[in-house]
């Protein structure tokens, strides 16, 4: 399911620099720096309540990837609720 959510995303994102950021890492597949990015735009950037749900589906994919379980939960759990409370 993780990994399906990726595939929702469009192939080009106009979000927040420092999300673009990210998620170029991610499609490079560097992803210790695009964890760092994501975690750097979620600590600095001042996003957007879209912007907020895509950071933390991304970054639940990242963390999935690394084998980070716990993280990656955490970030759905912290997804739905945004999602769920602005619906």
């Amino acid at each position: 399911m993780v990994f399906a959510l990726h595939w929702l995303l469009p192939s080009t994102v106009h979000a927040h620099p420092m999300l673009d950021r990210a998620v170029d890492a991610y499609q490079e597949a560097d992803l210790e720096r695009a964890l760092n990015s994501f975690d750097a735009a979620a600590r600095n950037a001042d996003l957007t309540i879209e912007e907020l749900l895509q950071l933390f589906e991304m970054r639940a994919l990242v963390h999935h990837a690394l084998g980070h379980e716990t993280s990656m939960r955490a970030d759905l759990r912290r997804l739905l609720a945004v999602r769920g409370s602005y619906q």
